[in-house]
């Protein structure tokens, strides 16, 4: 799944839309003086609840991939007995692993989470305190795509807050290493 990018994605068509009425809505303003209150009440009135309906599809869209990257880590988290390759065999057999071992075998399993935490684990119960490759937990992936939807619902509501999810140097700061190229 490809939750960051499909988040940013989805946030940015959101926000481009929302400039779109924006834009139309300032041009109204401008032309304020025109018209009658009225009349100026009744022709902004539905620019501004299009612009509403655009924030609230938007804060949906965002709850929803969130709530599928959820399920994705959740399924992907679950022990499972199938992805044990027979290195688990060597974690388990006794024999003394160090660092180097235990990076290779870590590096020959990407995306098998259940493998990945059995190795993790090892070094930790051994001891093995530089082992250098990182393992994320359930909750910490989730944590963190809570928090990056924040980000996403915020910047919806707040024209200041988009520039975190439009500016690649802003966006790639409030995304933490538990996520990125989730």
């Amino acid at each position: 799944m490809y939750f960051v990018n499909t988040l940013r994605t989805t946030t940015l068509k959101h926000l481009g839309d929302l400039a779109e009425v924006d834009e139309v809505l300032e041009a109204c303003n401008r032309e304020k003086h025109c018209y009658s209150d009225e009349y100026f009440k009744a022709r902004i009135a539905p620019l501004k609840s299009k612009r509403s309906d655009i924030v609230d599809a938007g804060k949906k869209a965002v709850k929803y991939l969130l709530e599928q990257y959820r399920d994705d880590v959740i399924a992907r988290y679950t022990p499972n007995g199938d992805e044990l390759t027979p290195d688990a065999a060597v974690l388990t057999s006794g024999m003394k692993l160090d660092k180097t071992d235990l990076e290779r075998i870590f590096d020959k399993h990407p995306g098998n989470v259940t493998m990945q935490r059995l190795v993790s684990e090892y070094a930790r119960q051994h001891g093995v305190n530089d082992f250098s490759r990182a393992f994320f937990s359930e909750q910490d992936r989730i944590t963190a795509a809570e928090r990056l939807a924040l980000y996403a619902e915020g910047a919806l509501d707040d024209p200041w807050r988009a520039s975190f999810i439009t500016d690649d140097k802003y966006f790639d700061k409030i995304q933490t290493d538990a996520i990125r190229g989730e």
